[in-house]
């Protein structure tokens, strides 16, 4: 893997992680079990 592929993937898991949390934000634990996007059992 080249130098660039490696920051290319760190910005990408960057990016979903900020998405996430962003998501997540404002929620209640409750929330999180009970919502189909946040629960993929």
């Amino acid at each position: 893997m080249s130098r660039h592929d490696a920051t290319v993937r760190l910005r990408h898991m960057l990016d979903h992680g900020r998405e996430a949390v962003a998501m997540a934000q404002g929620r209640t634990r409750h929330d999180l079990d009970v919502d189909r996007q946040f629960n993929h059992r």
